[in-house]
């Protein structure tokens, strides 16, 4: 599997991991990236950039942080 296919994957999980998990903190998203081998912080944070810009063909999505967690807010480009 391609790195490019990898990192879909990856983001597409993170988006539901977001939506679904009762706690969002970075730790518990660091937490669940390990499923996917070994992830740096610095990946992390340029998936939930990617997230946030929209990847791929997929609608940007408003990822805020609210007391430590990341939480959707609302997605599509009529909020940016």
């Amino acid at each position: 599997m391609s790195y490019y296919n990898k990192r879909q994957q990856r983001l597409s999980a993170l988006e539901q991991f977001l939506r679904t998990a009762k706690s969002t903190r970075f730790e518990d998203i660091q937490q669940f990236a390990l499923d996917f081998g070994e992830v740096k912080e610095r990946m992390i944070r340029e998936d939930l950039k990617l997230l946030r810009n929209g990847f791929g063909k997929n609608d940007p999505i408003n990822i805020v942080v609210e007391n430590g967690q990341y939480k959707i807010k609302a997605i599509g480009s009529k909020w940016s």
